[in-house]
């Protein structure tokens, strides 16, 4: 989901002109120069606010992933969200985080804002984008405990991707929660089959 709102996101802010697309281009990207210049997007006083918020949700992602300051991230995301409430992009990432360190209630909670938004914003149900929402919060649903919802989720991101390997394989964890262990291993072939290394990737996030 965050790629494509990623993209979207850099799409919008190269559309500005405000800002020379280097500098945009460095912020939106991965690499040694990011936190600089999305720090100089920051701190510009002729910027639009959707270029600051991107710029505040990119170097949020910058002290997360590089750095792992988790405090730096979350402060950068509500620094985004107070220019802009209704940023799906800073909402989509930040319930993303809460969601890798563990706090699962909050997760859920930006994903749901995230939902109402992507509804009144007229984001059909067949958009991928809507299906990695589902899936996220699939998998805030599992890691909770919560099997019942968890599948309804990804049933949801299933009937928009059907051949998404995460999707199928976190269903196929969340049936066998349920004692549906047909159902949970047809799940988990099809996504094997689809990807061989799943297991090993949901493993890493502590969803086995």
């Amino acid at each position: 989901m965050l790629l494509a709102l990623a993209g979207a996101a850099s799409m919008l802010a190269r559309s500005t002109g405000a800002q020379p697309a280097d500098t945009l281009h460095a912020c939106t990207y991965p690499s040694a120069q990011q936190l600089a210049a999305c720090t100089a997007l920051i701190e510009a006083n002729d910027q639009l606010p959707a270029v600051r918020g991107l710029a505040y949700v990119m170097r949020g992602n910058f002290h997360r992933d590089f750095r792992g300051d988790i405090d730096r991230a979350m402060a950068d995301y509500a620094a985004a969200l107070a220019l802009n409430p209704s940023d799906l992009l800073a909402y989509g990432t930040r319930g993303d985080t809460f969601r890798a360190v563990g706090d699962f209630d909050h997760a859920i909670a930006d994903y749901d804002r995230l939902f109402a938004m992507m509804r009144a914003d007229g984001l059909g149900l067949d958009d991928p984008v809507v299906a990695f929402v589902f899936r996220n919060r699939a998998e805030a649903y599992l890691a909770k405990g919560d099997a019942a919802r968890a599948v309804a989720d990804y049933d949801a991101a299933i009937r928009i991707l059907p051949r998404e390997a995460r999707s199928l394989h976190g269903r196929g964890l969340a049936k066998a929660r349920q004692g549906d262990r047909a159902g949970s291993e047809a799940d988990m072939a099809l996504a094997r089959a689809i990807r061989p290394d799943i297991a090993a990737e949901l493993a890493t996030s502590g969803l086995e």
